[in-house]
């Protein structure tokens, strides 16, 4: 028998890492306030339909003392064996029409031959047709006394709301790494045999919080009597760490060689393309983490944290998932990284084409101003206006006589430097325009205008609020004692040089007519 049956829970305290759950559960039995119907709601292999069992030993248990089953009478050695005519489990993925549902609705009618309840767990519940639902609604809504329903689901979204309107839901969570790491040695000490932790850790990180995954990947191993990590991963087609990390590395400096170089020799040691991709993805996701929480949760390749931007993590991720869909589709088994290699470096060299045209812009510019004998020349790079003591705005008088505030000596590094104080000032204003804040990055500042650029249009929305952005304003204003005016752009929308055009026009604008940048 496979290992996540043979050490399938036979009581409450054998489930790990649900104990709300548990405890509410246990709760109504004790005080026999059972309901008709339940929904079991959560990831794959986290023991819904584990603690569903358990929970009809518990209702039916004929020595019952607590709330656990005694496991020694007739009721529950019954459904232990798998021998109980009372127990009905239903897959709803192959049993999902009406025409089963109306065969379910006519057998509640008939009383328990064993047991005192009769339960029914209806796995994979969202897969049930919207017609089967409705021939399923009333009975669920008013079954007979001795009936008790359990539907199990990965997808509580598609449940009709009609449905979960008449059941008690409870969700289950991921499971921990201490409560797999429990459980797996448990399962090591009765089928006594010997692991390294490093195997443990590894079979851990594989399951993702499910215990099925876990005790699946563990008999895998004791059965073909892998001691070494080395030679499971091998046996797996796991690539190793460092091996993703540069795989990674390359993607995002836009080198093409080097890529496929690695991808050749993965093809030819038998890596699965799947494989890679699940790793990659892993990997992606620890980074964007490590690069939110600025914690250090990596071996190799640190800087790719630092030396990278968060949007460029993300747009990787997007390749990559991109790069799985295709590989559903009936075409040669690793064109899809190919082309994903090709799309990382085209990205990144067109970047780059970008900075380097912007760069010649404002060089070109400045000589521009030099030849015409005008004196407000703009640098030509951010790192020379840097200064960690920024002052008060100058007021210097214009040609029409008239006071006009100009910016000082404030920099973008300047923003750039003091932007986790900027996200402390405004926490205690508004702590949900702080958090939006986390995900902008400032771009530009130029004539007292500061340009944010943000990921989601939903921040950028919410941000250009008028009432929001004067609070920002004014934080800027406290902490640099200068009126700026808050501009933002979606990442990707706009480019250095269309932000140069259009900073260009403002400026001109404001000299032709003599106007200058007031608040709304």
């Amino acid at each position: 028998m496979v290992i996540y049956r043979k050490y399938r829970p036979k009581s409450f305290k054998e489930i790990i890492g649900q104990d709300n759950l548990l405890r509410s559960l246990q709760n109504a039995i004790k005080k026999q306030n059972i309901s008709h119907a339940y929904l079991f709601a959560g990831p794959r292999g986290t023991g819904k339909t584990s603690l569903a069992r358990v929970f009809a030993k518990a209702v039916n248990c004929q020595n019952q003392t607590s709330p656990e089953p005694c496991n020694r009478c007739r009721a529950c050695q019954a459904i232990a064996e798998d021998k109980c005519l009372d127990l009905i489990e239903i897959d709803a993925a192959s049993n999902r029409g009406i025409d089963e549902v109306r065969a379910l609705r006519d057998s509640v009618k008939i009383i328990p031959s064993q047991l005192k309840y009769k339960v029914y767990i209806i796995d994979e519940a969202h897969m049930l047709t919207k017609d089967a639902f409705n021939a399923l609604l009333k009975t669920l809504e008013e079954p007979p006394s001795y009936v008790i329903f359990i539907l199990a689901t990965t997808e509580v979204h598609k449940i009709l709301p009609t449905i979960l309107s008449r059941v008690q839901r409870f969700d289950f969570r991921l499971l921990g790494e201490t409560d797999l790491r429990k459980r797996l040695k448990q399962i090591i000490r009765k089928e006594n045999v010997k692991l390294k932790d490093e195997v443990l850790d590894f079979i851990i990180r594989r399951a993702e919080g499910s215990a099925r995954n876990a005790e699946s990947l563990l008999q895998q191993i004791i059965v073909a009597g892998f001691k070494g990590l080395g030679s499971i991963k091998k046996f797996l087609g796991v690539q190793d760490e460092k091996v993703v990390n540069d795989f990674i590395e390359f993607l995002l400096k836009g080198e093409k060689k080097a890529p496929l170089e690695l991808l050749q020799a993965l093809i030819n040691e038998g890596a699965s393309m799947p494989e890679l991709i699940k790793n990659s993805l892993l990997l992606l996701q620890a980074l964007i983490r490590q690069k939110i929480s600025s914690k250090q949760t990596q071996k190799f390749v640190p800087s790719v944290v630092s030396d990278f931007s968060l949007r460029q993590l993300v747009e990787l991720v997007g390749l990559f998932l991109e790069a799985q869909e295709s590989s559903k589709l009936d075409i040669p088994s690793f064109l899809p990284l190919e082309i994903l290699i090709a799309k990382a470096s085209l990205k990144v060299n067109a970047k780059t084409k970008n900075l380097l045209n912007s760069n010649s812009n404002r060089q070109t510019k400045a000589e521009v101003s030099i030849q015409t004998g005008k004196t407000n020349i703009e640098p030509a790079s951010e790192a020379s206006q840097i200064n960690n003591s920024p002052s008060k705005p100058i007021e210097p008088v214009s040609q029409a006589g008239s006071a006009e505030k100009i910016i000082g000596k404030i920099s973008l590094a300047d923003i750039k430097d003091k932007w986790s104080e900027i996200l402390i000032a405004l926490q205690p204003l508004n702590h949900s325009l702080a958090a939006f804040l986390r995900f902008a990055r400032p771009i530009k500042l130029e004539n007292n205008r500061l340009i944010l650029a943000l990921i989601h249009s939903f921040h950028k929305e919410t941000i250009d609020l008028p009432k929001n952005r004067r609070i920002i304003e004014q934080v800027l204003k406290n902490l640099f004692q200068l009126d700026m005016v808050l501009t933002t752009v979606l990442e990707g929308d706009i480019s250095l040089e269309s932000l140069d055009s259009a900073t260009d026009l403002i400026d001109q604008a404001l000299q032709m007519f003599g106007g200058k940048v007031v608040e709304e």
